[in-house]
């Protein structure tokens, strides 16, 4: 099993266009994929899932932490899903850290190739925890000020985890990215002196979220050009293994 967490301290930088993409080329590999979605607002469960009211409902990602039966939805797409929701927060005060390790022995155990878990921006156990289960913690950021001050933050938190995980791997992940942007280019320079960048970086295209609203990953999108697709396809299967 692969598991790989996508997380920012910073909200609104791709965080859960990566998550889907990820899971959709997971399953077009054939990998029994799993979805874990602990963000409050749950996006990418109501993108996956098709259905706005799976937000809506308890349960999912939450029986990560309880002694609840792990009960994955089974979305259009045929990968599985621990869809998150409002009273996941719940989980950040009666949830410790240490207990918050233990669940990585839970979710090795189900029956996945990959895992793919959506994080909140805010610091705490829903963000922390799926650091501590990951193979690879994946950091997605736009090129500006902003952004970079949530890296360090981002980085120094992974540092923390590696005391106890020291194999963790982390990729920078440059998103919504504007060639002809001077300053972005800027700070992409000044990133690039202190920590490596995954590459391809991601161009700002509207093709790609149009791609979810009608349930497909960017590369089987019709509208979409062939750089997009290409990028895109190439990335996901990096970060995924394949």
């Amino acid at each position: 099993m692969r598991i790989v967490t996508v997380t920012n301290q910073k909200g609104g930088v791709g965080k859960t266009t990566l998550v889907c993409h990820l899971a959709l080329a997971g399953v077009e590999r054939g990998l029994r994929t799993l979805v874990v979605d602990l963000d409050t607002q749950g996006n990418a469960s109501t993108m996956l899932a098709r259905d706005a009211a799976v937000a809506q409902q308890p349960g999912g990602a939450a029986a990560l932490f309880a002694e609840a039966p792990i009960a994955p939805t089974v979305t259009p797409n045929g990968l599985h899903l621990l869809h998150g929701h409002q009273r996941l927060d719940e989980v950040d005060q009666r949830v410790e850290l240490a207990d918050a390790a233990r669940v990585r022995d839970r979710l090795r155990a189900l029956p996945y190739d990959l895992v793919v878990i959506d994080t909140p921006p805010a610091i705490g156990l829903r963000h922390l925890g799926p650091q501590v289960w990951a193979d690879l913690v994946v950091t997605p950021l736009e090129p500006n000020s902003f952004s970079l001050l949530a890296l360090g933050q981002t980085l120094a938190t992974i540092e923390e985890i590696r005391t106890i995980r020291p194999g963790l791997e982390n990729r920078i992940l440059i998103n919504r990215f504007t060639r002809s942007s001077g300053q972005q280019n800027r700070y992409i320079e000044l990133l690039g002196e202190h920590v490596p960048l995954t590459r391809p970086f991601l161009t700002l295209r509207v093709a790609v979220s149009d791609a979810l609203d009608e349930g497909v990953p960017v590369w089987r999108f019709r509208r979409a050009d062939r750089e997009t697709r290409e990028t895109w396809m190439e990335l996901c299967g990096g970060l995924i293994g394949g």
